[in-house]
């Protein structure tokens, strides 16, 4: 398996553009960053969705969606995938999460 480096906000962003008619009625709500073997960053746009809950099922969707491009990827299956994913969260999740730095919280939703 061959891996290439992507870096900064020009190469690393995932180009979406042959998508525009897909996404002409969506509102980008997160975008998430991560440096090769270092920190994420994540910016979430809790405006566009206010209820945290809908946010955690789309978490859950896009999780789903990672085991399919994964299992893709690395050529196992998609349960596989998904249970690695699944793995990784649990063990971020059991975390105390002191490391977090918040470079804008944004406004409050009122």
């Amino acid at each position: 398996m061959t891996s290439q480096s992507y870096t900064g906000i020009g190469n690393g962003a995932i180009n979406v553009a042959s998508q525009r008619e897909a996404l002409a009625d969506s509102t980008e709500i997160a975008r998430l960053w991560v440096e090769d073997g270092g920190p994420g960053t994540f910016f979430i746009n809790a405006h566009k969705m206010p209820e945290p809950e809908m946010f955690g099922m789309m978490m859950a969707d896009a999780i789903r969606h990672g085991a399919r491009a994964y299992a893709h990827a690395l050529e196992i299956s998609e349960a596989e995938a998904e249970a690695m994913i699944w793995q990784g969260l649990d063990e971020e999740r059991a975390g105390d999460g002191d490391n977090m730095t918040t470079i804008d919280p944004g406004d409050r939703i009122s």
